[in-house]
């Protein structure tokens, strides 16, 4: 095998290994959504405590971004990574135990500690081995973990509950991934772990720059509208449009199943016409918008009186996944090369406030409504801001020259 080859097979294995922990990663954040259902009857949670339940992944999680992007680009990467996922690991099977409200939130703040490396630490490992080109490709696939954890995972989730009970839906979902640590350790190379010292971070600068104010902005609208799906899909389908416990299984993960197919098409989409000389802003951009615009059809799923209508325009929405890979390489392209996970910590950040505002005001929303309907129209709105940041106020992306590294 020459050089280059043996190059590329490296710097795709990481790529998988970010892939298989961002599956276990959604898996262990979305089982909550899946058990919802039955856990809300045994731990006596009405719909505004189930999306207090639901949210409180996201103040740590949201309020991590920052610190732990800071300490992705300074410290050594493979003990960071290790060490945060085998706390959301262990989070995620404690859930089990949990005997309220209390309880249930303690968990999920600790799993939002742990999983907030994900990102920034994977856009890291990314912005190490891939040129700013060709970097919308890889960061699709290992954020292809996100949607095949939720589509496998709702089947395995709503198995597991049916057969075992929600308890032991936790406890075997959390601990088994604890494996995952034995191939990070093994295969990560240690030259790539350590970091050299970065320069002085000016965060007066970094707060008003108009590329990072866009990008989380519309990050903010996509997380609003993704974390919207993920914490009251299997809710809708069951509650309103009546589709039974082992029916979700197939309609709770087909969605997500289509999320990832479309990640992965807008990630190698994007980088065909920019190798053959199209404008990487243009291509990147467009894809972006494009994915929002999909994601809009939630609306007519929402007003649609036949549950079939209304799987069949849900499952086209799923089509806005092309637009996930390009999100996540804006900050790559944009960020100085020492700043990559910080950006993109501070971009997660600000979008991951959707993560906690979503759930929390859809609870609000169908608990004082009766109504899906309101909720819909809401995220719908939030779409449109978030065309318009990303095209409007995100100013022209251009590849650096510079801190290209394979």
């Amino acid at each position: 095998m020459t050089v280059r080859a043996r190059r590329e097979s490296r710097r795709w294995t990481l790529v998988v290994l970010l892939a298989t922990a961002t599956f276990i990663n959604y898996l262990d954040r979305g089982s909550l959504a899946v058990a919802l259902p039955i856990m809300s009857r045994d731990l006596h949670l009405g719909p505004f405590e189930q999306g207090v339940a639901l949210s409180a992944f996201f103040w740590t999680y949201a309020a991590m971004q920052i610190p732990m992007g800071w300490v992705v680009d300074r410290y050594n990467i493979k003990r960071v990574y290790a060490v945060a996922f085998a706390l959301w690991s262990l989070s995620a099977a404690a859930t089990g135990l949990v005997r309220g409200l209390g309880d249930l939130v303690m968990c999920r703040v600790l799993l939002g500690i742990g999983e907030s490396v994900y990102l920034p630490g994977g856009m890291k490992v990314v912005s190490l081995h891939f040129r700013d080109d060709e970097s919308a490709w890889p960061a699709g696939v290992f954020d292809l973990g996100a949607k095949l954890g939720l589509a496998i995972g709702t089947a395995i989730d709503v198995w597991l509950l049916v057969r075992f009970g929600w308890r032991s839906l936790f406890f075997r979902t959390g601990l088994a991934g604890l494996i995952w640590l034995i191939p990070w350790w093994w295969l990560y190379p240690a030259r790539d772990a350590a970091r050299p010292a970065a320069a002085r971070i000016d965060w007066r600068g970094l707060l008003v720059d108009r590329a990072l104010v866009g990008m989380s902005i519309g990050f903010f609208c996509w997380d609003f509208f993704w974390y919207f799906v993920i914490s009251w899909l299997p809710s809708y389908l069951y509650n309103v449009r009546g589709v039974a416990l082992p029916r979700l299984a197939l309609f709770g993960a087909l969605p997500f199943l289509i999320f990832a197919a479309a990640e992965a098409f807008g990630g190698w989409g994007a980088g065909a016409p920019i190798r053959r000389g199209a404008p990487i802003s243009v291509v990147t951009k467009g894809f972006v918008a494009a994915g929002f615009c999909f994601g809009l059809l939630i609306l007519p799923a929402a007003l649609v009186e036949s549950p079939a209508s209304s799987i069949a325009f849900l499952l086209a929405a799923s089509l806005s996944g092309i637009a996930c890979g390009n999100m996540l390489a804006i900050p790559k392209i944009s960020a100085p090369p020492d700043q990559v996970a910080l950006w993109t910590g501070v971009q997660n950040c600000v979008g991951n406030i959707g993560g906690v505002l979503a759930p929390m005001i859809t609870g609000f929303v169908v608990a004082r409504t009766a109504s899906y309907v309101p909720a819909f129209l809401t995220v719908s709105g939030v779409l449109v801001v978030g065309i318009v940041a990303y095209t409007r106020l995100v100013p022209p992306l251009s590849p650096r020259a510079a801190s290209q590294r394979v």
